[in-house]
């Protein structure tokens, strides 16, 4: 049973930061990005993100690992 669920990111914006959110994203298994969307204003960025997870413990997994990438400061599930 999949379920959907919407991300949203916020943080510092940085040269390559979507491409490793994106990298962390698809290198978990089980994890389907639905859309994407980023806004950088002032070298602070938004983001959402709709994904396709199979439970909420891999949905707290992949918000965990995004949650390390350098630059992002917060994490959260709408």
């Amino acid at each position: 049973q999949e379920f959907t669920a919407q991300i949203t990111l916020s943080g510092i914006d940085n040269l390559g930061l979507v491409n490793h959110i994106t990298n962390v994203i698809s290198s978990h298994m089980h994890v389907n990005m639905k859309s994407i969307s980023f806004e950088s204003d002032d070298g602070i960025f938004t983001g959402k993100i709709n994904v396709v997870v199979k439970n909420s413990t891999m949905l707290k997994k992949l918000m965990d690992n995004l949650k390390k990438i350098n630059g992002i400061d917060k994490v959260t599930r709408v």
